[in-house]
C-alpha cells in the first residue's frame, strides 16, 4: 500500500487566529485540510506553488513538518505548563510542537550541539515567536545538568535515516550496516545520559528516521537493560500506518510505514523510570508585563503588548533583549549556559522590537499599524520593495486583514521590512 507523500504543516498562531492564517493561504491559491494527529496540524491539497514560499510560511505563522515528524512529540504528550527537555533539537520542528503543547506557561529547552544548527535553530524559534523555548549549546551525551531533573525529555537521535529513502534514495549508500557502529555507540552514549537527566516517575520518547533494527528496537532493548527504563506502550496515532516491530526487544513500540501514511518512516518508543514523580506540572501564573517594568518601543504605535508576554524578565545582552521565562530562570540558572528568544535591539532603554516578534502587536487592530486587504503589498515588502506611508514613527506594525505578521522600519516616509525569512 503506497500513499502520496503529504505536504503537512501545523499552523503556529492563537487558536483564534487559525482562521485568518487559513484564509491567507486561500489568498495565494493553497488549499488544505485538518490533519486526525492534532489541531494545529494540517494537509496540503492544493499547493499553486511550495508551500515554503508562501506568505503564511514566511511570516512565521505555519511550520512545514513531515506528517511522521509530528509523531515522537504527540507520543511524549506533556501536558500545559510541564517542563521538556529537546535534547537534540535543531531544527526545531519537534521543540515548536512541544511549545504548543505545554502553552505559554511550560517550558522547552532545546539543547543543539552544532553551531550552525544552533543558529538555525535559534533563527525559526525567532520566526515562530517561540518565547517559552529556550537554547542550549552542549553535547547531548554530556549534557552538564543534575541528575533526575527532568520528568519529560525528547531523544530524537542522529540516524542512518533510512526511513528517508523515498525521498533521498542514496541515504542507504552512504549509511551502509558497516558504516553504523560509531553512530549507535553515539545512540547508546544519548540514551544513557537521557536516563540520567530524566526524574523518577518521568517519561522519554526516543525516536529516529530510520528502519534499521539495530538503531532501533535493539537500542530499547540495551536501554532496558543497562539503564533500568522500562518501556511504556504507545498507541497508534489516527492517520497513520504501522509496521510490526520487535514487541520483545521494544514492547509498545511503533514503526511508521511512510510509504502507506504519506510521510516518512519513523521509529517511536516511549520509556519510563521507575519511582514516583516528584514535581507537578510547571505553574509560571498568569502572563503579564516581564518583571522588572516594560521596556518601551521607540516612538511606535501601536506600542508594544506586554500583555501578551508569559510571566518573565527581558534582560540586555549586547545591545539585545532577550525574554527569559520565569520558570526558565527558576529551573536553569546556575546549572547551565542557556539562551532566551531575542526580542529585538535596544536604543537606550527603549526596545525596537524584532520584525518577528508580532507577539508584541495587539490583535485586530483597526486604526492602528499598518493594514493591509491585499496580498500584493506584503509581497512588495518581502521582496526588498518600500511602501509609501505619512508616518513619524521608528517601527510600525503590520497587519493583514487584522491579522499580526510583524513590525515595519520606517524611514522618512518610506515602510520597509527588515526581517529575513
Amino acid at each position: 500500500m503506497r500513499a502520496a507523500t503529504e505536504r503537512s504543516f501545523r499552523l503556529n498562531c492563537d487558536p483564534d487566529e487559525q482562521g485568518q492564517v487559513e484564509a491567507l493561504l486561500q489568498a495565494e491559491g493553497f488549499e488544505c485540510r485538518s490533519s486526525p494527529l492534532q489541531a494545529t496540524c494540517r494537509s496540503l491539497t492544493k499547493e499553486p506553488f511550495p508551500l515554503g514560499s508562501s506568505l503564511a510560511a514566511r511570516f512565521g505563522l505555519i511550520y512545514i513538518q513531515d506528517k511522521s515528524s509530528l509523531l515522537p512529540p504527540l507520543a511524549l504528550n506533556p501536558r500545559p505548563g510541564e517542563a521538556v527537555l529537546d535534547l537534540c533539537a535543531s531544527p526545531g520542528s519537534k521543540a515548536g510542537l512541544i511549545a504548543s503543547l505545554v502553552g505559554p506557561h511550560g517550558l522547552v529547552l532545546a539543547n543543539e550541539p552544532g553551531a550552525k544548527r544552533l543558529q538555525t535553530l535559534r533563527r525559526n524559534l525567532e520566526l515562530l515567536n517561540l518565547l517559552q523555548v529556550c537554547t542550549a549549546n552542549y553535547s547531548g551525551q554530556h549534557f552538564p545538568f543534575p541528575k533526575f531533573d527532568f520528568d519529560m525529555i525528547l531523544l530524537d537521535v542522529p540516524c542512518s535515516g533510512w526511513g528517508t529513502a523515498e525521498k533521498h534514495p542514496r541515504v542507504t549508500r552512504i549509511w551502509r550496516e558497516e558504516k553504523l557502529a560509531p553512530l549507535i555507540a553515539l545512540q547508546r552514549q544519548l540514551l544513557t545520559r537521557a536516563a540520567e537527566l530524566l526524574a523518577p516517575g518521568g517519561r522519554l520518547v526516543y525516536s529516529t528516521c530510520t528502519t534499521n533494527r539495530a538503531e532501533n528496537e535493539e537500542q530499547i532493548a540495551w536501554a532496558r537493560q543497562w539503564t533500568g527504563l522500562r518501556c511504556v506502550r504507545l498507541f497508534p496515532l489516527k492517520g497513520c500506518y504501522f509496521l510490526d516491530t520487535d514487541q520483545d526487544c521494544a514492547p509498545g513500540s511503533l514503526l511508521v510505514d511512510g510509504p502507506a501514511s504519506g510521510g516518512q518512516s519513523f521509529f517511536l518508543a516511549c520509556l519510563g523510570k521507575p519511582g514516583a514523580s516528584s514535581a507537578a506540572a510547571a505553574k509560571t501564573g498568569a502572563a503579564g508585563a516581564p518583571a522588572g517594568g516594560p521596556l518601551v518601543a521607540a516612538d511606535t504605535e501601536p506600542q508594544p503588548e506586554w500583555s501578551r508576554l508569559p510571566a518573565g524578565e527581558m534582560r540586555v545582552e549586547s545591545g539585545r533583549a532577550v525574554f527569559q521565562p520565569l520558570e526558565a530562570s527558576r529551573r536553569l540558572a546556575g546549572k547551565l549556559t542557556w539562551r532566551g528568544l531575542n526580542m529585538g535591539k535596544m536604543s537606550g532603554e527603549r526596545l525596537l522590537p524584532s520584525p518577528h516578534q508580532r507577539l508584541l502587536l495587539p490583535k485586530g487592530a483597526a486604526t492602528e499599524g499598518f493594514q493591509v486587504e491585499d496580498t500584493a503589498p506584503l509581497r512588495q515588502l518581502l521582496s526588498g520593495q518600500s511602501l509609501r506611508a505619512d508616518c513619524r514613527a521608528k517601527r510600525l506594525g503590520l497587519y493583514w486583514r487584522g491579522l499580526p505578521l510583524g513590525w515595519l522600519t520606517v524611514k522618512g516616509r518610506r515602510l520597509l521590512w527588515s526581517g529575513r525569512s
